[in-house]
């Protein structure tokens, strides 16, 4: 998992410019006031239960929105989900998800789409993502 409160420390240390962390072909950019998380691949590392989701949602654009940054999830290289400061949906906030967005749906489909036996996976270091 990633430790967010440490890439929240992290930007406060950013004056310009970015750091950019590789994990296989996944990697984390930050910057002064954006995280973009670009997920290709892990299959077996990173796992959410379906139904901790929207929780964990919830949480961490809490989490942003309180520290004034934002999160910028992709899913191979395509902008899936934009939470924490600076972001807002009408539809989503009907639901209990204040500070979220959806960027993409067709990539949120394809990555909701991974599952096996119930379980909800976060690819991040697939083959073939590129």
């Amino acid at each position: 998992m990633i430790p967010v409160t440490s890439l929240l420390q992290m930007t406060d240390l950013i004056q310009e410019g970015s750091v950019e962390i590789q994990i296989g072909e996944s990697s984390i950019m930050v910057e002064r006031d954006v995280i973009t998380v670009d997920l290709c691949g892990l299959e077996d590392s990173l796992l959410i239960y379906r139904q901790d989701m929207l929780p964990q949602l919830r949480q961490l654009s809490e989490l942003f929105s309180d520290a004034g940054k934002t999160l910028v999830i992709k899913y191979e290289h395509s902008r899936m989900l934009k939470l924490g400061a600076h972001t807002d949906s009408v539809f989503l906030r009907l639901i209990g998800l204040d500070r979220v967005a959806i960027r993409n749906p067709v990539t949120v489909y394809r990555f909701l789409r991974k599952t096996r036996k119930g379980e909800l996976y976060y690819p991040l270091l697939r083959e073939g993502c590129t």
